[in-house]
């Protein structure tokens, strides 16, 4: 047995989340769909992926009790462009993965952003981003009906 990790990424480190799930089925197709990969590894009830773009180590366990939650906790995945940001809907829609939430050229977090929210089946709240420039403000900044977070837009 090597020192070295017996897994191959791009990079020193990649985020690792293991989610606990309760529709497995449903899970697996969700982040097929947001990942556009299939499992790299999948037993009765886990799966685990690992796609390159993004690089992540996301393992699904399922889980009888499960229950996400959407705000203020929520994942993301940060893309290199608009048109990333833009073709998600299509597709996460096609899947029917549920509602998909839109927002453009916002200003959240110190950033102006592209990005689109959509809720995985356990409930927890997932965005696609592309970050556009940096800005001065954070979403607490906002004036009131301004958005930054994952359930008060809609496209």
């Amino acid at each position: 047995m090597s020192d070295q990790s017996a897994a191959t990424f791009t990079g020193a480190r990649r985020i690792h989340l293991a989610l606990a799930v309760k529709d497995f089925a449903a899970s697996v197709s969700f982040y097929e769909t947001l990942f556009g990969a299939s499992p790299t590894k999948q037993h009765a009830a886990y799966a685990k992926f690992e796609p390159e773009k993004p690089s992540v180590n996301l393992a699904l366990n399922q889980h009888p009790d499960a229950a996400g939650t959407s705000f203020p906790a929520h994942y993301g995945i940060q893309v290199e462009s608009r048109e990333e940001v833009e073709r998600m809907p299509a597709l996460l829609r096609e899947a029917r993965v549920g509602e998909v939430r839109a927002e453009h050229e916002t200003e959240c977090c110190y950033a102006l952003q592209d990005k689109i929210w959509v809720t995985d089946p356990d409930g927890n709240g997932w965005e696609v981003s592309v970050t556009l420039d940096d800005v001065d403000r954070y979403e607490s900044d906002r004036e009131e009906g301004e958005c930054c977070s994952s359930d008060c837009c809609t496209t």
